[in-house]
């Protein structure tokens, strides 16, 4: 019996030659979806705030791209890919919004606060969520943030003081156990 060798299944091989290994500022990004999932997925996302993250407004986002109810079929994880959709168009669009000037010289805590004041007032310009936030610019939410970011911070700065902590004790001992050694 002959052994013939086999060379993998191209199909197999494809997405490993298609995937960019580097990153270049003057090489534009490949957008996150084909265009005829992109045309379906933005035209559902109007449907989001009556009928909700459902297979029916991905489906009328089809209808209302041009295709047949079957495209629906595109998208594995079905309503979820919709919910994915909104997401990363949302995360890609904050690179545009939101700008950090050199000089400015802001620490990251301030970067993260604006990116993500940003982020959540893009859920209400969307529709996404009509009564998302009721107080008055925002303030409660600010507030809420910089709560968490200040306790982030001092279990950060405490995290960090255990750990040296415990390396001055591990070679406190290590020099104990040389001079009875």
């Amino acid at each position: 019996m002959s052994h013939i060798l086999r060379t993998p299944a191209t199909r197999k091989l494809l997405p490993r030659l298609s995937t960019r290994t580097y990153y270049s500022y003057e090489t534009p990004l490949p957008p996150p979806y084909p265009p005829t999932e992109t045309a379906i997925l933005s035209a559902a996302l109007p449907h989001v705030p009556t009928l909700g993250w459902t297979k029916l407004s991905l489906r009328q986002g089809a209808r209302d791209a041009g295709y047949l109810d079957v495209s629906t079929n595109l998208f594995p994880k079905a309503e979820f890919e919709l919910v994915l959709y909104h997401l990363r168009t949302q995360r890609l669009g904050l690179k545009d919004r939101v700008q950090f000037p050199e000089e400015a010289a802001l620490g990251v805590t301030s970067k993260v606060r604006s990116l993500i004041m940003e982020r959540l007032r893009g859920n209400v310009e969307v529709g996404v969520q009509g009564r998302w936030q009721e107080s008055t610019d925002f303030k409660d939410t600010e507030e809420f943030l910089n709560r968490r970011l200040e306790e982030a911070r001092m279990v950060g700065g405490a995290w960090r003081n255990v750990r040296e902590w415990m390396g001055f004790q591990g070679i406190a001992t290590v020099n104990m156990a040389r001079n009875f050694g």
